[in-house]
This record gives C-alpha cells, sequence and structure tokens, in this order.
C-alpha cells in the first residue's frame, strides 16, 4: 500500500478514537501490516508497510509499548460494531468465553508462565531426551460477542502471572476471574437476551456470579468432579447417575446451524448450506437438578452414538445450565456457538498474525494484540457494510465472508485506490514531483537489500 487514503473507510470507522494524527499513523502503519497478504507480521516490517508514511522501526516499537492509543482506538472499534449492531436488539446475544495461549522461546519475555510437563520421566528409559530449554508463554484471555446480526464484536483482558504482578504491584487474577471481569464490562443494550458460554475452565463461581448480577443465561459443560445438593458426606456425584441412564431416557434432538434464530452468528459457509447438508444428530437426556454450590439447573446428558445400538448408552458430554425454561433443542444451538471462538482464534492468528510479534516487553504485546484486534474489527465493520449494499447472488457471499475472504477483497480496493491516486497525481505537475519522491523513497529502501 502507498497512500495512506486506500484503505476503505478506514478513518470513517474509527471515528474519534485516535486523538492524535501520528497515533492514527502509527496505527494504519501496523494495521496495514496485518491486513495485507504477508509471509509473517513484525514491527520492523510494519514501518514500511505505507510507503507514504514508512516510520524508524524503533520508534514504532516504542510507540506500541508506551502509547495508550491502541487500547482507545480498540474501544473505538468495538463502540462501532456495537452501534451498528443495534439494528437488531431483539435477538439473542451469544457471549463465547475462552483463553489462548502462545508459547515463547525467549528466556527475558516477561510475563510469561511454564505449561510443560512437569512429571520426572523414569530413570531407566529407552526414550533419548534432548536438552532443550522449557517452554513458556502467554494467555490471553477473551469475550467474543456474537451479536443477532452475525456481526463478532471482541473483548480481553491479558493474563499476569503472579511473579509479574509482584515486581509492578498489580493485583493477580486468575483466567476465570478475568472472565468474570469481561462478563460484567461487555457493552450490551438493556433490553437484550444475552446467553454466556464456555468450556469447562469457565464453570466456575466467578462467572456464575458475573451472570447474575447481569441477568444473563449461561452454559457450560460440567465439571467432572460435581456432586449433587444433598447432606455433607452423603453427595455423590453427578456422572453417578450415568449408570441409571438407559436408551428409552434419551431423545434423539437434529438441527443445522445455518438455519433457525442462530444461523447469522454461525455463519456458515455456502458450501456448507447447500441442500443435503447432513444435520447435527445428538440423543440427549434433559433433567433439572440441585447441584452442591450451583443450586437448580438444567443437566443435558448427551452422546452422538445412537443408544439403541449394540454397547447401549455411552455419555459422551453433560451440560449444565441456569436457563431451567430453554428447550433442548435452544441449549445445544448456544453451545454449539462455542465453537466460533476457536474459529476467531485461528483467523486473527493464522489470518492476521496476532501472535506473530517478537518483543520481550509484555507491554508491546498488549499494544500489539489490540491494534490486532482492531483490525480484526474493520474487517467485521466493512462485512456488515458490504453486506447491507448487496443485492440478490451477492448477499450469501457477504453473509459468510470470514477474515480470508474479506482481506482479499480488502487488498483489490487498496490496489484500485493506489492506481486511482496515482493516475489522478500523474496528471499535474506537482502530482508528478510527489510521485518521483517517492518512487526515489523506495530505491533508497530497497537499496541494502539489494546490495
Amino acid at each position: 500500500m502507498i497512500f495512506a487514503a486506500s484503505l476503505p473507510r478506514f478513518k470513517a470507522f474509527l471515528g474519534d478514537g485516535a486523538q492524535k494524527a501520528s497515533d492514527l499513523t502509527s496505527a494504519l502503519l501496523l494495521i496495514a501490516r496485518f491486513l495485507l497478504p504477508v509471509a509473517r507480521r513484525s514491527v520492523a516490517g510494519a514501518a514500511h508497510a505505507l510507503l507514504e508514511e514508512a516510520k524508524d522501526a524503533g520508534w514504532l516499537l516504542r510507540w506500541l509499548g508506551s502509547s495508550t492509543a491502541p487500547q482507545a482506538l480498540l474501544a473505538a472499534a468495538q463502540r462501532r460494531l456495537h452501534d451498528t449492531a443495534q439494528a437488531r436488539p431483539d435477538g439473542l446475544h451469544v457471549l463465547v468465553l475462552d483463553a489462548t495461549q502462545h508459547g515463547q522461546q525467549g528466556r527475558h519475555a516477561q510475563n510469561t508462565f511454564a505449561c510443560g510437563n512437569r512429571q520426572p520421566r523414569p530413570r531407566k528409559s529407552d526414550r533419548y531426551q534432548r536438552p532443550v530449554h522449557r517452554k513458556s508463554g502467554h494467555l490471553l484471555v477473551f469475550a467474543l460477542l456474537l451479536t443477532p446480526c452475525g456481526l463478532r464484536i471482541p473483548y480481553w483482558l491479558p493474563y499476569y502471572t503472579e511473579d509479574f504482578c509482584a515486581l509492578f504491584g498489580r493485583q493477580h487474577l486468575t483466567q476465570a476471574s478475568l472472565a468474570a471481569q469481561r462478563v460484567d464490562t461487555v457493552v450490551v443494550a438493556a433490553p437484550a437476551r444475552v446467553v454466556v458460554v464456555g468450556d469447562t475452565a469457565f464453570e466456575a463461581k466467578q462467572v456464575r456470579a458475573a451472570c447474575a448480577r447481569r441477568g444473563w443465561s449461561w452454559v457450560v459443560p460440567l465439571n467432572p468432579e460435581r456432586r449433587l445438593a444433598g447432606r455433607k458426606g452423603g453427595r455423590a456425584k453427578v456422572r453417578s447417575l450415568y449408570p441409571s441412564l438407559s436408551a428409552p431416557d434419551f431423545r434423539k434432538v437434529s438441527f443445522r446451524l445455518d438455519q433457525g434464530a442462530q444461523a447469522e452468528q454461525a455463519r456458515v459457509s455456502p458450501k456448507r448450506s447447500r441442500p443435503g447438508t447432513p444435520l447435527r444428530t445428538y440423543w440427549v437426556h434433559h433433567r433439572t437438578a440441585a447441584v452442591h454450590n450451583v443450586g437448580d439447573v438444567a443437566l443435558l446428558f448427551s452422546t452422538r452414538k445412537d443408544p439403541n445400538t449394540p454397547g447401549g448408552v455411552v455419555v459422551q458430554k453433560v451440560l449444565i445450565s441456569n436457563a431451567l425454561t430453554a428447550t433442548t433443542g435452544e441449549l445445544l444451538r448456544w453451545y454449539a456457538l462455542r465453537w466460533q471462538v476457536e474459529l476467531f482464534f485461528k483467523e486473527c492468528k493464522s489470518g492476521l498474525g496476532m501472535c506473530q510479534y517478537k518483543t520481550g516487553l509484555f507491554a508491546r504485546v498488549v499494544g500489539w494484540v489490540n491494534l490486532n484486534l482492531v483490525a480484526f474489527c474493520y474487517l467485521e465493520g466493512y462485512r456488515r457494510q458490504r453486506q447491507a449494499q448487496a443485492k440478490g447472488s451477492e448477499q450469501p457471499l457477504w453473509r459468510g465472508l470470514r477474515t480470508a475472504g474479506l482481506k482479499e477483497q480488502i487488498r483489490q480496493q487498496v490496489q484500485r485506490a493506489d492506481l486511482e491516486e496515482m493516475l489522478r497525481l500523474a496528471a499535474t505537475a506537482e502530482g508528478q514531483q510527489r510521485l518521483a519522491g517517492l518512487l526515489e523513497k523506495m530505491g533508497k529502501e530497497r537499496a541494502p537489500a539489494a546490495a
């Protein structure tokens, strides 16, 4: 990309999020690097991603770790998507909680924790053991809001280790506490219905309490150590109910994610929405029970194996929810949307380079992730705008596009805008002088690499 104005409606999308022009330019350098196709993202590469506004890589790196602009720009992007989503305030919002890790090899990287196997190997072993450095990594806790119109709005908080908190005077919070904090602060219009879903790590009292404060429902897999309510010493584990279940207790439930009330949120690709696509089929036993330290909840004992076949009942997963009035199909559809956060991680890591940072200071990591999510929000806003403008057969295309397809659309728009701007400049003497300066700058930047 050559010209700052070539990224379609980028400044209009952020609005007043950037207080200074230098902040907007620095953010644009990094975001252009995230969006336009490259093998690997880096601050050094981002410094020259925009030829017209090239910066020194060291200056850009310092800005990334010391400026509050990346956080402010992310908040502005989230507000813009939230305002756009208000066109459908009556539908169900789904908030998906999850955490992702990124491994770090460096010894001096801040705020890392070791997550390898701590069990000693047997002394007499035929396995060849290499003397390698212990791997460590960063933990990022996310809350992905799926709006009724299909917009995905990401929220996140970094996990700080106990050593890092002690060194910098921070309060140490577990990932469940961080997720609860996100539940408390996610912006959703008051009348909207919200259901929170997550994996077993977020079946925690902090998350349940946060949902209770906001009056939201939740659906998560059951902690295998959960016990039914009762007197102390006589509380049986929930899984003790498995042997009492028989084939007649289970009901067959089938559905497709590309159909129904949550079709926009699932955003199934056109290839998987064709007629004849197989249904998702589960056999489910749905009951209400009192669980110790949780209260009255709905329990769903589910399996994808027909209990009427040889082998009998094999319970594969148990879901727990405080939505006592929800149907079995609704609970299954809600939990099925949990996979959207895994797709989100794949898109951000592989498509936008969220974890391709190379820096030891964690403050710079936070700035990098914030701007990466700004790029993701920008793509979401661009898709929604084009979807509203599309007609006829183009509507399913824009409805199902994800990061890879959106990046290709942006690349085509940027190339077209660059060419149009160069043609406009070539028509005047002043413009020709400006183009000559850009060509000279390009030659100076490529000279060391060619030497």
